[in-house]
């Protein structure tokens, strides 16, 4: 699959953002290309310009070894059985002991769903890893039935975080055909609204999956359980939910006000605050006073009070009530959608 525009682009904003712990060497599984960019694409997308690519960009493979060293990589290497440069001949499939070194970054650009033994795939991933480092997968979710084993749901990495002790630090979808990518919001009217939803299409809807790791621990990689639940508070205020998570998540919004003074909203209220988002107010019709040092308002008073000001209305995890209400300039985000496996 390679490394498209939007995979550098969150790279580019990892590196902004500084996100990088360390940057002591990085890992493709499966040797990568750059695709999609031709040399001035690629230039203007990393506002970078350097000799080394513009030679590299000459070659039939546009090796990602470019990007790493943009982003102040120290080493590369990926791992691959077509012993292309810089590749390393393993079989992703059996346990990989003989690299004695680990990586600050991993990027799997759509080789996991060629390998048979997902297991051992994800257990070598973990292991090359180091603490602290990244993990950062772009795999085919709908569509491409002829292209690989496997199609992923965004529950497979957040029950493998869980268990693992991994942060997530951003979920995007990427819909080719449509050429939108974003953060994902696992509503159907989402998804059929943002992403080509017709599976009869086959290859002509192409919803690909971003996935962004970080390893916290040098524990034993552990197999998640596949079993539903909903998260409590506590859950909620783990680590597996980073800021540069949610701040891409509130990106687009100015100011928010949120729906519901009980437990929802404080974890709503929560959420926002790391997210440095302006927060207005919040709406409750059997609630006054104030809640989390913030005014609280009644669906009417909120109409007339802040019904041009506010862009974004936000709801917690599972709230209750949004269905009695009409909110036709605003954005609704039901954080539900982006964060609870059910």
């Amino acid at each position: 699959m390679g490394m498209t525009k939007e995979i550098i682009s969150i790279l580019k904003k990892i590196k902004q953002e500084e996100l990088f712990i360390n940057n002591n060497a990085a890992l493709d599984i499966g040797s990568q290309d750059i695709v999609g960019l031709n040399f001035q694409e690629y230039t203007e997308l990393i506002e970078y310009e350097d000799n080394v690519a513009k030679t590299e960009f000459e070659k039939k493979r546009v090796s990602t070894k470019i990007i790493y060293d943009y982003l102040g990589f120290s080493d590369y290497m990926s791992i691959d059985l077509d012993e292309h440069i810089y590749s390393l001949k393993y079989d992703l499939n059996e346990p990989i002991t003989e690299i004695n070194k680990q990586f600050s970054l991993i990027y799997n650009g759509g080789t996991s769903e060629h390998i048979f033994n997902q297991s051992m795939l994800f257990e070598n991933i973990h292991n090359l890893c180091e603490k602290d480092g990244l993990m950062l997968h772009l795999v085919p979710s709908q569509g491409s039935f002829e292209h690989g084993f496997f199609c992923y749901h965004p529950y497979l990495f957040f029950k493998m975080a869980q268990i693992n002790n991994y942060s997530i630090e951003g979920v995007w979808g990427f819909d080719i055909i449509n050429d939108c990518c974003e953060p994902l919001d696992l509503t159907y009217e989402h998804m059929y609204n943002n992403f080509s939803m017709d599976v009869k299409d086959g290859d002509n809807s192409v919803i690909l999956l971003i996935v962004l790791m970080r390893k916290n621990t040098n524990e034993l990689f552990k197999i998640p359980n596949h079993k539903y639940f909903v998260p409590d508070k506590a859950y909620w205020k783990t680590e597996i939910i980073t800021d540069f998570y949610l701040q891409n998540i509130f990106e687009n919004c100015k100011k928010i006000a949120i729906f519901g003074c009980g437990e929802a909203g404080q974890i709503a209220y929560d959420c926002v605050k790391r997210s440095k988002v302006d927060i207005v107010c919040f709406i409750d019709d059997y609630k006054q006073g104030n809640f989390c040092n913030q005014a609280i308002y009644t669906r009417e008073s909120f109409a007339k009070t802040f019904a041009g000001e506010v862009d974004t209305i936000i709801l917690g995890p599972h709230q209750k009530g949004i269905e009695f209400l009409d909110f036709k300039q605003q954005k609704l985000i039901d954080l539900t959608n982006f964060l609870v496996m059910k």
